[in-house]
């Protein structure tokens, strides 16, 4: 019986460091996701310009820390390398149609659309993965997924999208396609476990999304005559923007390996607040009281179940 509990008690402390790594990751993407606007709105550069500029950073960072620590890149068990593939793939593109999504609209919009993936993840998770959903699970996805519709289809929210890009026909579903192949690409990481090591896959994903864009950048979106140049600010933030992002996607590898895809991805929703909270402080938005409602019910749900494992009063058998 000693050892029973002892067991439980190792499991919980296990699920609230995951969740703690989860939280940790969702922070750097919404950093990263601030700057890449910071960078659209105040520079000639381009969404897939910028999507370039990630997925190189990305692959450059891990490649570095591989070699740092002696981390083999290359050795990758037959077994997984094709779930590998997809998972870089799935990730890649889901990371570019979220650049461009920020591009088409405003940042707390671009969020509060693309950040749905946490609803799609929950339910692949549970057809493809066979992981259950609990109440509690069921409860923080309803919970946050109802706080993003209020944030999304406020009718009185000052937060509009761009003046250039505003009724972009395509923007939401740019956006909602970014956040279900980013779902997909969640769910093979979480296949592939800890065969293979959390600094190993962003590196693939990095090179996954900068061919992407190369590829579109020559392609489809070729102007001969754009010229675009980078000032010292934007260089800045494009390194910072490299960087966080980079630990975005090792962090959220590392919370993916040691819990299920539903319990770590309904973290994300707090990136919608992120987005909200920097639309007022730093665009000169104002919030709704229904915007502020629709953050409450994001930060509720994730939160009180975080509270709740973190004091023991939610057991193991019942999360």
């Amino acid at each position: 019986e000693y050892m029973g509990i002892k067991k439980n008690l190792m499991a919980e402390e296990g699920r609230v460091v995951s969740s703690m790594i989860g939280l940790a990751s969702f922070t750097c993407a919404g950093i990263a996701n601030i700057l890449t606007k910071y960078i659209l709105t105040t520079s000639l550069i381009t969404a897939w310009h910028l999507a370039y500029w990630r997925g190189l950073g990305i692959c450059i960072f891990s490649l570095l820390y591989c070699a740092f620590f002696n981390v083999p890149i290359l050795s990758i068990k037959n077994d997984y390398s094709m779930v590998l593939f997809f998972r870089s793939l799935f990730g890649g593109l889901g990371l570019a149609l979220n650049t461009l999504s920020l591009k088409l609209n405003s940042l707390s919009k671009a969020q509060a659309i693309y950040f749905t993936f946490p609803l799609f993840t929950a339910i692949n998770g549970y057809f493809y993965l066979k992981e259950k959903l609990t109440k509690y699970e069921i409860s923080a996805i309803v919970s946050a997924f109802l706080g993003v519709l209020i944030l999304l289809f406020n009718p009185y929210s000052e937060r509009k999208a761009d003046l250039k890009t505003h009724e972009h026909p395509l923007a939401i579903y740019v956006a909602l396609a970014g956040a279900y192949i980013a779902s997909l690409g969640d769910i093979c990481t979480r296949k592939i476990g800890t065969h293979i090591p959390s600094s190993v896959t962003p590196a693939y994903q990095g090179i996954s999304l900068a061919t992407i864009s190369s590829f579109i950048l020559l392609f489809v979106d070729n102007d001969p005559e754009r010229v675009i140049t980078y000032s010292i600010e934007s260089e800045v933030a494009i390194f910072i923007m490299m960087f966080v992002a980079w630990v975005f996607i090792v962090l959220l590898t590392m919370a993916y390996q040691r819990d299920k895809v539903a319990r770590i991805s309904i973290l994300a929703y707090i990136l919608v607040v992120y987005g909200a909270l920097t639309d007022v402080f730093y665009f000169k938005m104002k919030l709704h009281i229904l915007d502020i409602i629709g953050c409450l019910f994001i930060v509720g749900g994730n939160f009180v179940i975080l509270f709740l494992k973190c004091t023991g009063m939610l057991n193991t058998q019942q999360y």
